[in-house]
């Protein structure tokens, strides 16, 4: 606590610290305002309306934080937004970049709250609200009472996994020149002075601190046990016509989230437009130029993907190694879970710096092209370890049932394997490898 105190003390450190923790709950409560009335709409509506929101939160997913700063800035600079910069100081908010970074991360990680609350009133057994509704009470107090407290546990963890993925994002601040925060100060100062720096080592305990203090705030939300998943019969309330007064919130909502379509189709401009692309107007489309700069960086091609599927294959190996593990019953599973999620507390430049402090003092230093992959490899995969133990415990625990079932029936080891395990796991097994791959390619920090 002493050093805490004495490393708080920095006027600079402290600076960075508080603006950190203003862009990521100015952001969640943004990304809240979005995301809390979509997901009711999701939970609560027909087919056709859970569907256009899962495309709707899917989308913004798609195309990485820093690439959506990056064409916001181009537009900053193509059109001219200086009386938005004027009016901001008008009302004494923070200056354009810090709002149009907010707003970027709003609109990229609003879907993590979206489907949390989602799977949250979706797990709500719809027998609670007619029993209070029987009981007398009224809908704003079955809301209040009942669908409230059960799906705040959701909540907390979307709002958490969002804080976390905003306050370790060194890229998409330093795209926005947004210099000013905990993670985009510890990269910077890395490139200048190397990981034996007193003060980046300083920053880099504080990021980690505020970083394990989210992750005990939400730590019973974040812990998957087994069984959790078990209980399918669960019949979730919907509502026979959308209520009138959800209609009217409902349209500027689907539209605002419905920006997310607009970095994509952007950046798809841009890539096509010739020159310095300073519109964004279907007519400067130059598609034999953007083929040319395609074909230009095809030699290195062949290492970024051979870097991609050693991502992927990591991950799916720790994921299969932790879903395993932790599938079970016990104190030794109960603490491979708990490594799992105690992931999530580690930011992605802090585990960096650790890894270049082992290389150095060992005496390997990560200068060598192969070397620096290898670990670049193994830390996404590190990164990504909690979503693959999430995405294949409770599927492994139910497999490992049915091959029980199986070989009770006299199943051989091949059948069980190419009969039952193939085609249950195939699915999950090919998404965890993707989310390995897809890490590997927009983990910029």
């Amino acid at each position: 606590l002493a050093t805490l105190q004495r490393l708080l003390a920095d006027p600079a450190l402290r600076s960075a610290a508080l603006q950190t923790v203003a862009v990521a709950l100015l952001a969640c409560i943004a990304a809240s305002l979005v995301a809390v009335p979509l997901a009711v709409l999701a939970s609560r509506g027909s087919a056709p309306v859970r569907w256009l929101i899962g495309v709707l939160g899917m989308l913004p997913l798609i195309m990485p934080a820093f690439l959506t700063a990056a064409l916001a800035r181009h537009l900053h600079q193509v059109w001219d937004l200086q009386p938005l910069g004027d009016a901001f100081a008008a009302f004494k908010l923070p200056d354009g970049d810090l709002v149009v970074l907010i707003v970027v991360f709003a609109l990229h990680y609003f879907p993590v709250i979206l489907f949390c609350v989602a799977a949250s009133l979706a797990r709500i057994d719809r027998t609670l609200e007619e029993t209070a509704r029987n009981l007398g009470a009224t809908t704003p107090t079955v809301w209040w009472r009942v669908v409230l407290p059960l799906a705040g546990p959701g909540y907390l963890m979307g709002v958490v996994l969002v804080l976390l993925r905003i306050i370790e994002d060194a890229a998409t601040p330093l795209v926005l020149g947004v210099d000013r925060m905990l993670a985009p100060q510890l990269l910077l100062r890395l490139a200048e002075t190397g990981p034996f720096d007193a003060p980046l080592r300083a920053g880099a305990l504080v990021l980690l601190l505020l970083s394990a203090l989210l992750t005990a705030m939400a730590w019973s939300a974040l812990q998957q046990r087994p069984g959790d998943d078990r209980d399918m019969t669960i019949a979730p309330a919907r509502w026979r016509s959308v209520p009138a007064g959800a209609l009217l919130p409902a349209v500027p909502l689907v539209l605002l989230a419905s920006l997310a379509l607009l970095p994509l189709a952007g950046l798809t401009l841009l890539a096509l437009g010739g020159g310095s692309a300073a519109t964004l107007s279907p007519a400067d489309l130059a598609i034999t130029e953007s083929i040319a700069h395609l074909r230009a960086q095809q030699p290195g091609l062949p290492a970024n993907l051979l870097y991609l599927g050693a991502a992927g294959a990591l991950t799916l190996l720790g994921g299969w190694a932790f879903g395993a593990a932790g599938a079970a019953r016990g104190p030794l599973p109960a603490a491979t879970r708990c490594t799992a999620q105690a992931m999530l507390a580690v930011p992605g430049v802090v585990l960096a710096m650790g890894y270049l402090l082992l290389a150095e003092r060992l005496g390997q230093p990560l200068s060598d092209a192969s070397p620096a992959w290898v670990a670049l490899a193994v830390l996404v995969a590190i990164k990504q370890l909690p979503w693959a133990q999430r995405l294949l415990a409770g599927p492994l625990q139910g497999l490992r049932r049915e091959l029980a079932a199986a070989r009770s029936l006299g199943a051989g080891a091949a059948a069980r394997l190419l009969y039952i395990g193939l085609p249950a796991l195939a699915g999950l097994l090919a998404a965890t490898f993707l989310l390995g791959a897809m890490a590997g390619l927009v983990e910029l920090s």
